[in-house]
């Protein structure tokens, strides 16, 4: 035997012996076992492995199959598992590598109940989520837990957008020309119990940082810069301006009716002498506590306006009697200046 080979030899034997029993195996199937006599791969490793050591160093496989640390059984696949570093996929200047996921994936936890389950345990600001362009980094969408306090959730989805002064965020529902018919919506915002609709509390509010702009209440009723629009379906604290309002209610041609009790002009003076109003119309202290009903008062307007008219009516017969009278006393005294003159003569 020669030096070189004795010396190979050797070699081999420290390798595959440590402290005199064989640990590492060359089976004729092929197979190589470091830590083991039977490796059932072509590498078989029992022990931890370090590749790479402090150099920048890779590993390159076709397929990884993980095993739970405390269970003899294959299962779970562990990447820095405890105090381990990031995992980083298709990292790089040149990154184009794809992840793919069969099955459900759990962030945060072990037990994912849907395709993807988080559970965020970074204090305090519990960021989930967030999606940015590369061309403008400041612009983002993301989810975030909005309270603020520990054992409390209340999602936020938030629009970042500060590029320019368009949208920050923008909703969209979009259907096909032909399905641009019947009577649903596009777009549902819904507001529920899980077995029914809101009873009491507000259904949503609109805001500006803290103060409340809209208020809808569970009846549908609708307060714009006020948070209790009490009875009425649509209530403004402030001024409105429309091109057009139509207000359905009640009208005033009962003042034309026989049997309308319309009251004398002396009964109108005695009124207003009384009371400083019209009869039938608010005063100015009620409707600056009470405000007017629109279409109550257009109502009480009209049938001053046809009272009006039918004193005008009765006025009208009277001027014309009066003129009757004055024509029949205009020809009496030219009849009786007539024989007056005769009889002079």
């Amino acid at each position: 035997m020669s030096k070189l080979q004795f010396i190979v030899l050797i070699s081999l034997v420290s390798l595959l012996t440590v402290n005199g029993q064989v640990t590492n195996s060359f089976p004729d199937n092929g197979n190589v076992g470091i830590g083991t006599i039977s490796p059932s791969s072509k590498l078989t490793v029992k022990g931890h492995v370090n590749i790479g050591d402090d150099g920048n160093y890779k590993l390159r496989v076709r397929h990884v199959d993980g095993k739970n640390h405390t269970d003899s059984n294959l299962g779970s696949l562990f990447l820095n598992y405890n105090t381990g570093k990031n995992v980083l996929v298709g990292w790089g200047p040149t990154a184009a590598s794809d992840l793919f996921v069969a099955g459900r994936l759990g962030i945060g936890t072990t037990s994912p109940s849907h395709h993807i389950d988080v559970i965020n345990e970074h204090q305090p600001t519990e960021a989930f989520l967030r999606f940015r362009v590369k061309d403008a980094i400041s612009d983002y969408l993301t989810i975030t837990n909005t309270t603020g306090s520990s054992g409390q959730f209340i999602p936020l989805i938030k629009g970042n957008h500060v590029t320019d002064t368009r949208y920050s965020l923008v909703l969209m529902g979009q259907t096909d020309e032909s399905n641009d018919n019947g009577g649903h919506a596009l777009l549902a915002f819904d507001a529920r119990r899980p077995s029914g609709p809101i009873q009491t509390r507000p259904l949503f509010v609109w805001t500006s940082y803290t103060t409340k702009m809209m208020t809808m209440l569970a009846n549908g009723n609708l307060g714009i810069g006020t948070t209790n629009p009490g009875s009425w379906k649509l209530a403004v604290k402030g001024k409105i301006r429309a091109e057009e309002i139509k207000v359905e209610t009640g009208w005033a041609d009962y003042v034309f009716k026989e049997d309308y009790d319309l009251p004398t002009l002396e009964e109108v003076e005695k009124h207003i002498k009384e009371k400083g109003h019209l009869i039938n119309i608010p005063s100015a202290k009620d409707v600056e506590e009470n405000g007017i009903l629109l279409g109550e008062m257009n109502k009480l307007l009209l049938e001053k306006i046809e009272e009006l008219t039918l004193y005008s009516i009765e006025q009208k017969k009277e001027i014309e009697m009066f003129r009757d009278i004055m024509e029949l006393l205009k020809l009496e005294m030219n009849e009786l200046k007539e024989k007056f003159k005769t009889t002079k003569e």
